[in-house]
């Protein structure tokens, strides 16, 4: 039996311990890196990197100051 390839230009990708809120969109081909939490009602429109923190819309990182 023959194993079905999946395209991964087309797929989103999530890394280990996303979390989502509520209403949040992800849009397209993106990858979520690991430890990202994503607000709620966020609209992502670019792929995002590990251990971040993105709201709004679109979304945008939140830089610790």
């Amino acid at each position: 039996m023959e194993r079905e390839k999946i395209n991964t230009k087309d797929t989103q990708i999530f890394g280990n311990r996303v979390m989502l809120g509520c209403g949040a969109k992800i849009l397209g081909p993106i990858r979520i890196g690991d430890d990202v939490k994503i607000g709620a009602g966020a609209v992502i429109l670019k792929s995002i990197g590990q251990r971040k923190v993105v709201v709004g819309v679109p979304g945008r990182e939140i830089v610790k100051s």
